[in-house]
């Protein structure tokens, strides 16, 4: 394991099972068979800082829609987030559960499988 893994404060945005089913297993094999495309996608669901739910899903006064904003990956490109001040997207993936909280960062679930361009 890399040391920008084992830091603390990582944030991965990991999809749910029924998201990597959407893709198909013609689609996902593809994925599992090309490893520098399944390398892209691990690091594009890797945010380069703490992310906690409450940042994604935006903190304005009223409560309301924040501007979409743009977030760093370690893959290099970033993730778009869209909010209303409940419901908040990066890029296609709606986020489901935010804050899942593991030893070296948190998870945040999304329903969407986001593959770098």
């Amino acid at each position: 394991m890399t040391d920008e893994f084992s830091a603390a404060g990582i944030t991965v945005i990991a999809p749910t099972d029924a998201a990597f089913e959407e893709l198909g297993k013609a689609g996902f094999d593809e994925i599992l068979g090309d490893q520098a495309l399944l390398k892209n996608m691990l690091n594009y669901a890797i945010l380069k800082e703490d992310m906690d739910g409450d940042s994604i899903r935006g903190d304005s006064a009223d409560g309301g829609a924040t501007a979409p904003k743009t977030v760093a990956t370690v893959h290099g490109n970033d993730l778009v987030v869209d909010s209303d001040g409940k419901v908040a997207y990066l890029n296609d993936a709606k986020l489901l559960t935010f804050d899942v909280m593991a030893d070296n960062g948190r998870f945040h679930i999304v329903d969407w499988v986001n593959i770098p361009k």
